[in-house]
């Protein structure tokens, strides 16, 4: 009875309906747009500089 009701409540409101079927397109173009680099087929593997610091004993540390 309680859950029947709260539907009711959910479908008479125009901006929840809205809500729910907007709301994942606007997070599909938005993922779809930040990530479009990321999904190409491109294999290739770029290079990245790396920095190590090591802040122990220079002999110890390198064991």
């Amino acid at each position: 009875m309680f859950f029947k009701k709260d539907i009711l409540l959910f479908w008479r409101d125009k901006k929840n309906i809205l809500f729910l079927i907007a709301a994942p397109f606007i997070m599909i173009l938005i993922l779809g747009f930040s990530m479009r680099g990321m999904m190409e087929t491109s294999t290739a593997i770029e290079q990245i500089r790396a920095a190590v610091v090591i802040e122990d004993q220079e002999v110890e540390g390198r064991e």
